[in-house]
């Protein structure tokens, strides 16, 4: 499955998370570049890989860069890039990451390649990879010029990924489209790949025109990491490694990388749990939600002065470690007129509680922006990961009848 979507600006990043990585290779970061370039290995983490025949990439300034590469529609003062000399000696730059933090992780870079020599190039131009690639659970976002005789004409960027047996895709992969094709030369371009750990495979990948700002998404089925639908006898990967290979002259710049697991947008609750107390004792309703919007009713007599309802969310995943904003938009109305409600998010031991609003029930929707939500990790409903988020409406001196509580299964967004 692939949507379009044009983007009408550039998102703003989040504040990062103990497990997630960033980088803008900026001087404000400590990193020393030039515009005929600096090594890169011993910056900010960046080291060259054991492997024979390595060469350094070199961080540049954009303003003047020696090798010629274009201004990044997204970049800042610096970027990095590597060069391959031909034969054996290719470009490599690794980090390391530690992947177990996270299930699902989303790897983002902008990326540009020249060919710095005159005549035909060879593959392959450049590859974005997990490593260890010997031993972990990884795939391989490798570039390639539309035709060798003649690198002006374009580049694509597809993937090396695996069936469910194991078995690597062949060269020179597959992409998500014809977006992933015909990508023009000295063009600034960004790519995201999203990927699970449990389930060992891709789950998207996309690709954004930093000149239009035009972003293709793209859902692959059966596009595993290395060891297939089980993973076999493979681990987690532990570094991230940048690459340029194939024949002198084949020149790969990168920018902006971001290694973090992806915000989360909540569709749905997947159920409503209603409690209450009337004449005949304490009641439970659970209703679970098709769609977002969908209502569930409660009608009891009540023939005791004052109620209190409980009205609890369940089934969503963890909020996003390191979100700046949670916004919540529901409905939830009664016909006992006068009542109060508070929108509780409940600590996972249920010992404390959030109040995130409180107010008149009425009969408008209702949506709150809190923009620091608190921590995941202490509210948590349980085992399952479910957050419990809960309305409490009160109403005092009641009198005797008939009442309703309409619940809308709410949707939440954290950024």
């Amino acid at each position: 499955m692939k949507r379009l979507t044009v983007l009408l600006g550039l998102l703003l990043g989040t504040t990062a998370a103990f497990a997630d990585y960033s980088t803008g290779f900026e001087a404000s970061e400590g990193y020393s570049a030039s515009a005929s370039g600096v090594v890169l290995s011993g910056q900010g983490g960046w080291y060259l890989p054991g492997v024979s025949g390595s060469v350094d990439y070199l961080c540049y300034t954009y303003s003047g860069n020696a090798p010629g590469f274009s201004s990044n529609p997204n970049g800042g003062a610096q970027f990095i890039a590597g060069m391959s000399q031909g034969g054996s000696s290719l470009a490599r730059a690794e980090h390391g990451h530690d992947y177990t933090t996270s299930d699902v992780w989303t790897v983002s870079y902008d990326f540009c390649p020249i060919f710095s020599e005159t005549g035909a190039a060879a593959p392959n131009l450049s590859s974005a990879s997990l490593q260890p690639s010997t031993t972990a659970k990884i795939y391989i976002a490798l570039n390639n010029w539309m035709v060798d005789a003649d690198p002006s004409m374009g580049w694509k960027a597809l993937y090396l990924a695996y069936d469910a047996a194991g078995v690597q895709f062949s060269q020179p992969g597959m992409g998500g489209g014809p977006e992933w094709e015909n990508l023009t030369y000295n063009k600034w371009y960004r790519q995201s790949t999203t990927f699970s750990r449990s389930e060992n495979r891709i789950l998207e990948i996309a690709i954004t025109d930093l000149t239009t700002n035009v972003t293709t998404t793209f859902q692959p089925t059966g596009w595993y990491l290395q060891g297939g639908s089980t993973g076999g006898s493979f681990t987690d990967p532990s570094a991230f490694r940048f690459f340029t290979g194939g024949s002198l002259g084949n020149h790969m710049a990168w920018d902006n990388l971001s290694i973090a697991p992806p915000a989360k947008t909540f569709v749905a609750a997947s159920k409503v749990i209603i409690r209450g107390q009337d004449a005949s004792g304490e009641y439970t309703d659970t209703h679970v939600c098709d769609n977002v919007y969908d209502k569930t009713n409660r009608e009891r007599t009540q023939s005791v002065t004052g109620v209190k309802i409980l009205v609890q969310y369940t089934g969503f995943s963890p909020i996003k470690t390191g979100a700046t904003k949670l916004t919540i938009h529901t409905q939830f109305k009664s016909s006992l007129a006068g009542a109060t409600y508070s929108l509780i998010l409940m600590k996972k031991d249920t010992s404390g509680s959030t109040v995130l609003s409180t107010g008149s029930v009425g009969t408008s929707e209702l949506e709150i922006t809190v923009d620091a939500p608190p921590d995941p990790n202490v509210y948590i409903k349980d085992s399952d990961g479910e957050v419990s988020l809960r309305y409490d409406l009160t109403k005092t001196g009641f009198v005797p009848g008939v009442w309703t509580v309409d619940v809308d299964c709410l949707d939440f967004t954290v950024q």
